[in-house]
């Protein structure tokens, strides 16, 4: 899909030109060995022929570019490409692949390069783990992170400045008072210091799977110059209903061959055409790749 086709000339777009930072987070039993030097660096070599596979899929070629970065703590490989750059890192409890901030456009076209041969990424690190440690690894949960920041607020068409609470209020009706009762009063909003809204919900796909999609929104600081961070998860992971108490095991191969359905039907369509349309509705504003300026 092109980027054209994806954005699809919306508005938004025009103005969301960046995203900070990408990241899937796989959730596992703990590895205590990768405390060691000596086990990081080694993990990292064995998972350096996986990534590489995975490049060469993605066609993203470069191999050069390919590096160890294990240390006590963290086993690692990076691609050091100047449009396709990630990394791939195992933790004590998990397997990270992690992209810095870029032009969305960029973004746009490693991820749908990337997302097909990820799965066998994955699967290639529990591999190794299991060969260097001789015990099972299951993937208990897992998570598609996308990461924006947004700054130099504006009401739209005008010079008069967006402070992060008028925003808020669109999320939170009431903050405690003096004496600690909620209020929606001007005064109050104003002095607010940080306000974060967390809202997670589980959403059933067309395939009858439920998946856990999160959207949060943090506003640090209620300075003129502040801004505002949204991150929005697509996870999933073994579900307990509230109600029969049944649970519905998490299927990891099946969640990583759902990239598209993360990207398009829920960052696309309900994270940013949606939700983030509706908050920023009339408001001016920039986008940041990396820190605010």
């Amino acid at each position: 899909m092109s980027w054209e086709r994806f954005s699809g000339r919306r508005s938004i777009f025009d103005k969301l030109l960046d995203i900070n930072e990408f990241a899937v987070v796989a959730e596992i039993p703990p590895i205590p060995e990768v405390g060691e030097g000596g086990f990081a660096q080694e993990l990292s070599s064995k998972v350096y022929p996986h990534v590489l596979s995975a490049i060469e899929k993605a066609r993203f070629f470069n191999q050069s570019d390919l590096a160890l970065s294990g240390m006590p703590g963290r086993a690692g490989v990076v691609y050091q490409d100047d449009r396709y750059d990630f990394k791939v890192e195992i933790g004590n409890d998990t397997i990270l692949v992690r992209r810095d901030g870029s032009r969305m456009e960029d973004f746009h076209y490693w991820f749908l390069k990337f997302g097909d041969p990820l799965s066998a990424l994955i699967a290639g690190c529990l591999d190794e783990l299991k060969n260097l440690t001789g015990r099972e690894f299951t993937i208990f949960r897992a998570s598609f992170y996308f990461k924006f920041i947004v700054h130099s607020l504006y009401a739209e068409g005008s010079k008069r400045r967006i402070r992060n609470s008028e925003v808020m209020r669109k999320l939170v009706k009431g903050l405690p008072n003096d004496s600690g009762q909620l209020s929606d009063e001007e005064e109050v909003f104003d002095t607010a210091g940080r306000i974060d809204v967390n809202i997670s919900r589980w959403v059933r796909t067309s395939d009858q799977l439920l998946r856990l999609e999160r959207y949060t929104v943090e506003a640090p600081a209620n300075k003129e110059f502040a801004g505002l961070w949204f991150t929005f998860g697509y996870g999933g992971e073994t579900y307990k209903s509230p109600n029969s108490r049944d649970r519905e095991p998490f299927e990891h191969r099946k969640f990583f061959g759902e990239y598209e359905v993360a990207y398009g039907r829920f960052l696309r369509d309900k994270a940013i055409l949606s939700f983030m349309s509706q908050i920023m509705s009339g408001i001016d504003f920039r986008s940041s790749a990396s820190v605010l300026p």
